[in-house]
C-alpha cells in the first residue's frame, strides 16, 4: 500500500472538513463556500467510512461514497430538525463531526500492524 492509498483520503477529508469549517465559522458569502461545501457533503463522510470496506473496484466505493454521504447528511439533519436546533451552520458542524469520526476510525484500522504467522 502507497503513501497516498494510506493517507491521502484521510488528509483530503480532513482538509475539505476545515474548510467547510472555516467557510461556515466565518460566514464567507461566496462562490467558493458552495463549491467546498457541496464537495464536502457529497464526498467526505461517506468516503471516511467506506474506506473501512476496503473495497477494491472504484466505481462501487465511488457510489457508495455518495449515497453514504447523502444518507449522513440526511440523519444529522433530520435530528437537527427534531430536536428543534436546526441551522444550517450546525448541520455543517455536525456532518464534520460525523466525518471526523470515520477519519479517526480509517487512520486507527489502517495504522494497526499486520500480524503474520510463519512456520516453525
Amino acid at each position: 500500500m502507497n503513501r497516498w492509498q494510506r493517507w491521502g483520503w484521510p488528509v483530503l477529508i480532513l482538509v475539505s472538513s476545515l474548510l467547510t469549517l472555516a467557510m461556515y465559522s466565518l460566514d464567507v458569502q461566496s462562490p467558493v463556500r458552495t463549491i467546498i461545501s457541496t464537495w464536502f457533503v457529497i464526498v467526505c463522510p461517506g468516503m471516511a467510512y467506506v474506506r473501512l470496506l476496503n473495497l477494491r473496484e472504484k466505481h462501487i466505493v465511488w457510489m457508495l461514497a455518495v449515497a453514504l454521504s447523502i444518507i449522513l447528511t440526511t440523519l444529522v439533519a433530520m435530528v437537527l430538525i427534531y430536536t428543534g436546533q436546526w441551522s444550517l451552520d450546525r448541520v455543517a458542524f455536525g456532518i464534520t463531526g460525523v466525518t471526523l469520526l470515520g477519519v479517526l476510525l480509517d487512520t486507527l484500522t489502517r495504522t494497526k500492524p499486520i500480524l503474520e504467522y510463519s512456520e516453525a
